[in-house]
């Protein structure tokens, strides 16, 4: 069982230049909806550190899942007693649709509480993992693999100041060679997330791009992002850098 620790800060890597700033692309990929409240950094060796969700948010979790399922079942019974009459059916058909989104948001939310993203110096990646037990991390197959160090230009801390969140949430994503960016995690707490913005890009080697913005996607989404990679896109309008 590995157990993972809080790592020392790293030596800060030195903010990026305004001209390479200028060539980064400054929009929130996912928006404040979907960040968590805390996230943490981790050193589990001296070659390999890991970002995670900070606390225990599966309360929120089983109580979509467990709510979604007892009234599942309070309509399954109705209409088994009922001897399933085709018009009960059909009427309590949108209802158990929306009892399944219900219940298909607890499961992604009790995932993405397990979500991790190990930085690999030794292997040379970005990945995927997943928690499993106390401190054991599980790595996802190639279809996890998020990046590879070598490819990382920047590492990119955006202040998202939009409404929701009220000005305090951070998105924190990697910049690649080819202009396109990788989605690692957003939290709504901004000292802790700044702090190991700082730790991260010292320990990558690489510069940081401090941003604030208010461009980016607009979504009605209150679950936790998967991190992912994100193709390039077009922005309007000239970055601020802190």
């Amino acid at each position: 069982m590995t157990e993972t620790t809080p790592g020392p800060a790293s030596t800060p890597a030195q903010d990026a230049p305004d001209a390479v700033a200028m060539k980064t692309e400054w929009t929130y990929l996912v928006g404040p909806g979907a960040y968590f409240p805390k996230v943490r950094l981790l050193e589990e060796s001296p070659t390999r550190w890991t970002f995670m969700p900070e606390g225990n948010h599966d309360a929120v979790a089983w109580l979509l899942i467990l709510s979604g399922s007892i009234l599942v079942a309070c309509i399954g019974w109705i209409l088994y007693s009922a001897g399933f009459p085709p018009g009960l059916f059909y009427r309590s058909l949108p209802g158990l649709f929306l009892l399944g989104l219900i219940i298909g948001r607890g499961v992604i939310r009790f995932r993405a509480n397990r979500t991790v993203v190990a930085f690999d110096l030794d292997s040379k990646t970005c990945r995927l993992g997943y928690r499993r037990g106390a401190g054991l991390i599980e790595e996802s197959g190639q279809q996890g693999l998020l990046a590879g160090i070598g490819d990382i230009r920047v590492v990119q801390l955006l202040h998202v100041v939009d409404s929701p969140c009220c000005r305090k949430c951070y998105e924190l994503n990697l910049v690649l060679d080819d202009d396109s960016r990788v989605f690692v995690v957003g939290a709504w707490l901004a000292e802790p997330l700044h702090r190991d913005a700082v730790r991260l890009a010292g320990f990558l080697g690489r510069p940081l791009v401090k941003v604030p913005t208010q461009a980016g996607p607009v979504r009605f989404d209150f679950l936790p992002r998967r991190p992912r990679p994100v193709r390039r896109g077009r922005s309007h309008e000239a970055p601020k850098v802190l």
